[in-house]
């Protein structure tokens, strides 16, 4: 009985999201230019959930302009989420000065949802670049390489904690600019120079041939497709975000 409410209440749950969309949806295709822009608006921050709702009405759509309007939808939110993945990088809620900043404790959070419907294998680690008010780099004090010399007879990816993510589920891990350890190439440390605002552009790529270039060839398990580094999404996606840091 128990599972059959369940059941119930996620069919009821299914159906009122739908419905929503669909009501943002006949803005879209039918309202004023304040209430498209609005139904645009409200489509994008609903994200991966949305897109099967828009294609269904792309698809039954004869109008040109209608149907110009949902792939700009579509197109943003596949730009905003790639296969279905929402990257943020949280910032704590509270003043940050520089002595904070430059603590070598984590002061962000670097998290993944999946949005889709299916499990998705990911690559584990970021490029950070540090920007000051000047759109200027920020060099790093410190970095140091993270795998040595190329393996002989093996391959580093079997020490590379590759994500595996459930739909609707969030990997989040917590990170400092003092002492970053998730780019793929180096462990790498800043310490903010002065006060000010700065932008934190972070990076996720993974490249499948560039990976598995620094591995022996005759390795008998590198082109396994059971092998997490041959199931892994091949994307590139960048984030920022503003801090701005008190003296």
């Amino acid at each position: 009985m128990r599972v059959r409410m369940a059941w119930v209440v996620v069919c009821l749950a299914a159906w009122s999201q739908a419905a929503e969309f669909s009501r943002y949806l006949d803005l879209v295709a039918s309202g004023s230019e304040a209430d498209q822009a609005r139904g645009a608006r409200v489509l994008v921050a609903q994200g991966t959930p949305a897109l099967p709702e828009i294609r269904a009405r792309l698809e039954s759509s004869t109008d040109k302009d209608v149907r110009k309007r949902l792939e700009g939808i579509v197109a943003a939110i596949e730009a905003r989420e790639p296969h279905g993945l929402r990257f943020n990088l949280g910032l704590p809620k509270m003043r940050l000065d520089l002595a904070t900043i430059n603590a070598p404790a984590p002061g962000f959070v670097v998290s993944i949802r999946n949005r889709g419907s299916k499990p998705v294998v990911l690559w584990p680690y970021f490029e950070l670049t540090v920007l000051d008010a000047n759109g200027q780099v920020v060099k790093p004090v410190r970095r140091r390489g993270r795998w040595g010399r190329r393996r002989r007879g093996g391959c580093y990816l079997v020490d590379v904690p590759f994500l595996e993510i459930a739909p609707g589920k969030i990997w989040s891990t917590k990170a400092s600019l003092a002492d970053f350890r998730l780019d793929a190439s180096a462990l790498v440390g800043w310490q903010l120079p002065a006060a000010g605002p700065y932008t934190l552009r972070l990076r996720y790529s993974f490249d499948r041939a560039a990976a598995k270039k620094r591995c022996d060839p005759k390795w008998k398990r590198l082109n396994d497709p059971k092998e997490p580094w041959n199931r892994a999404l091949e994307l590139t996606h960048t984030i920022e975000q503003t801090v701005n840091v008190a003296p």
